[in-house]
């Protein structure tokens, strides 16, 4: 099982169903993003007395993600369930990839299912968390979840 820990804003989104996927940081050394089929547990409060489950699905959605300023840079290595939830949301990652016609609509898109008003807001809490690289550019592993148990 690999755990997920989500801010108090995040909470109700996920345990409502609307937020279906996160963005984290690469792992390095022992620590590992959940694969294909892995059980996650959604939390909030980690490490406190008020800690809560908020949910246990099973990962259906794996891939890396190069976020830029104005859209997705590059989605690397997407993998599904075969779920038709997952499969949907991949599709979704390759319109907003950087060069579609309407790559921007779709970004916002991708942003509102991660919790986000819209791009611009998702960029910035991903950017302000991490060091930037060249072009404004940051990495993440998007890890996408089945329905909730």
């Amino acid at each position: 099982m690999v755990a997920y820990n989500f801010k108090a804003a995040f909470a109700p989104p996920v345990a409502a169903g609307e937020k279906v996927l996160t963005m984290r940081r690469p792992r390095n050394g022992r620590a590992r993003h959940a694969r294909i089929g892995d059980t996650l547990q959604l939390t909030t409060g980690a490490r406190t007395k008020k800690r809560q489950v908020l949910a246990t699905p099973s990962c259906a959605l794996r891939a890396t993600v190069v976020l830029g300023p104005d859209t997705v840079v590059r989605v690397l290595d997407a993998l599904t369930d075969g779920s038709v939830q997952a499969q949907g949301v991949a599709m979704l990652l390759a319109q907003a990839e950087q060069g579609s016609p309407e790559a921007a609509r779709w970004s916002d898109a991708l942003a509102k299912l991660d919790g986000f008003a819209d791009y611009a807001a998702m960029y910035a809490w991903h950017a302000s968390d991490d060091q930037v690289a060249d072009g404004g550019r940051v990495t993440r592993e998007l890890i996408g979840w089945g329905p909730l148990q």
